[in-house]
This record gives C-alpha cells, sequence and structure tokens, in this order.
C-alpha cells in the first residue's frame, strides 16, 4: 500500500544525505502513486508492488565495524546494496564512546566495542523496516573473537555479561576479523582531523572490500583463536577442600548441660558406670547405690577442671608434664 512504501522508506533515517541514492526510487514510486491518486491503504498496481520488490531486495548487507583504543571505542554501519547492478555503500549510522575514568583494559574496551556495535545492530532493526539478507560483525581484536567463539571457557562477570549479550543477539557465523588498517571504526576509537582525508573516506565510504562478493571478502579462520591460559579475564579452578569434623563426647556432654551442679553429677554417675564396667571386666563387683557419694562429686569435678585445662592450655601443660618428668 502507498502507506506502507511510504512508512518504510521514511524509516531509514538520513539527515545527512548519505543514503540518498538508495532512497531515491522509492520516492520515485511515492510521487507515482500520487499522481494516480491512490489511497493510502489501498492495493497498489502490479507495476509498482514489482518495482518496490526489486528495490527492497537491492539492499542485501549490513556491515558493522568496531574497534577501541585507550582513548575511546566506536561503531559504525555501512548499508550495501546493488541498484541497476551496481554495487553502492553508505554510511548508515555510526557511535563513539570516550573511554572510562577508570583505567580498563583495552581488551575489554574491545570488547565493550563488540557490544556497542550490537546495540547499534538492534536498534537499526528496531526503526528500520527492511529485511536485510545477511548482517555481519567485524573487528580487529583476535582476543574478542576468540571470546565470542569460546564456548567451553568460563570467564569472570565483566567478560561474561558482555559475550553472554552478543551470544543473545548474534550468532557466532556473523563475526569476522578485520586487519586495523581496514577497519573504519579505528577513526571513531581514536578521532581523526579534517585534513586526514584517507580517513574520511574510509569512515564515510568503509572499506574497499565492501563492494566485493562474498568469497572476496576476508576469511575468518575459526581455529587460529586459541585459549591462553595466562588470560587474566579466565576464572581460575578453584580447589577446595572438605573436611569433617566430630565433636568429642566429652564436649556435646558440656554443650548438653548449662548447670555446673548437672554437669558436675553427670560426670560423677558416667565417672561411676565407668567403674562399674571395668569392675565386671576384673571379675570384681561393686554395690551400686541409688545416690552420689560426696568424693565421687568432687573427682567428678577435678575431671571437668582438668579437661578443661587441657583444651585450654595444651602446650603450658605439655612442657609442664616435661619439666616434671625430668626432676
Amino acid at each position: 500500500t502507498k502507506r506502507g512504501i511510504l512508512s518504510c522508506a521514511a524509516s531509514l533515517y538520513d539527515p545527512l544525505g548519505y543514503v540518498a541514492p538508495l532512497l531515491l526510487q522509492p520516492k520515485q514510486l511515492l510521487q507515482e502513486l500520487c499522481r494516480s491518486k491512490c489511497g493510502w491503504d489501498e492495493e497498489v498496481n502490479q507495476t509498482i508492488q514489482d518495482a518496490w520488490k526489486k528495490w527492497r531486495n537491492d539492499i542485501q548487507l549490513v556491515d558493522l565495524f568496531s574497534d577501541a583504543s585507550e582513548v575511546g571505542y566506536g561503531a559504525v554501519a555501512y548499508l550495501r546494496c546493488e541498484p541497476l547492478q551496481q554495487v553502492h555503500c553508505s554510511l548508515l549510522m555510526g557511535k563513539s564512546r570516550v573511554a572510562p575514568i577508570k583505567s580498563v583494559t583495552i581488551p575489554r574496551l574491545e570488547l565493550q566495542a563488540a557490544v556497542l556495535a550490537v546495540r547499534l545492530m538492534c536498534h537499526l532493526l528496531k526503526q528500520l523496516e527492511v529485511r536485510f539478507d545477511n548482517i555481519y560483525f567485524w573487528t580487529d581484536s583476535m582476543i574478542v573473537l576468540h571470546y565470542i567463539f569460546s564456548t567451553s571457557l568460563r570467564f569472570k562477570t565483566f567478560v561474561a555479561n558482555r559475550i553472554s549479550f552478543i551470544h543473545e543477539n548474534t550468532n557466532t557465523s556473523q563475526w569476522r576479523h578485520v586487519p586495523t588498517n581496514m577497519n573504519p571504526a579505528d577513526c571513531a576509537s581514536r578521532g581523526i582531523r579534517t585534513k586526514h582525508s584517507q580517513l574520511l573516506k574510509l569512515w564515510i565510504q568503509g572499506p574497499e572490500f565492501l563492494k566485493l562478493g562474498e568469497q572476496q571478502r576476508p576469511k575468518t579462520d575459526i581455529e587460529q583463536f586459541h585459549h591462553k591460559p595466562t588470560d587474566p579475564e579466565l576464572k581460575r579452578a578453584a580447589t577446595v577442600l572438605v573436611t569433617a569434623t566430630t565433636d568429642l563426647p566429652t564436649d556435646v556432654l558440656f554443650s548438653y548441660y548449662s548447670s555446673w551442679v548437672r554437669l558436675r553429677r553427670a560426670v560423677a554417675w558416667f565417672t561411676r558406670f565407668k567403674s562399674y564396667l571395668h569392675s565386671k571386666l576384673v571379675g570384681k563387683g561393686i554395690e551400686l547405690k541409688n545416690t552420689l557419694r560426696l568424693d565421687e562429686l568432687n573427682e567428678a569435678e577435678r575431671s571437668v577442671l582438668r579437661y578443661v585445662q587441657l583444651k585450654t592450655f595444651p602446650s603450658e601443660l605439655s612442657t609442664t608434664s616435661k619439666l616434671d618428668s625430668k626432676t
């Protein structure tokens, strides 16, 4: 419909006219529809439909580049189409960010730039009502590609969260490596001056290989991304030693009774029972009474004091015992 064509053509935000050559044809189609006084929601004729579908099919690729330096990081997107069998590439959108005041490593900034490129892609897909055949992401950081292609390694939280975001919104097959001198995002990460004509051309038009076919573009060898055990972003394997401690029966007895009187009586009863078992073993029977004698209570008190001293001052008691044995 006329409304749909206008909505799609107007969704290409291009205030500076970077993709003006690409927008001429849909403007011509809208002009023709206005001449024919076609209604906004009326289905357009077959000729207009064919021309519109051909224009949309000509828009084939979106290439996004990312890069970072000590001073900043950035990302840029380019639109590739083939109107009238001629390849045309235009700057679609770019973003740049200054590096944080707090010192951040270059690999982390490179990863931030890759995340910025993915967010740029999400924004473009949300705003543009155009379906692209392919979307590719380019970075000159081998470390970032190693992070993205790794599936079994565990990284620290900063890296892990950003890799997770990248995996949620892209496929690893979309990521490619580009040489630094051919990466237009390098201009966004370092900044350029107006006298740098070659860099300005690279930024506006993109690298020359964007106009080439898929087979002629730089290849990415996944097997070259080897894991370095010294990478500081990797989580180190933690060795955990588990030890089981068993409380001594005497400690359990002490923690069970909260009263000194009850504890002393319990120890006295245990001591009497111990003596009874010993007498049975040697064949001597002793008479058991229902009440404790005073000497049994005093002996229980001394036993408790000796045990507490042994637990609290083991080294002192050991030294004292050695001195006593020498004398």
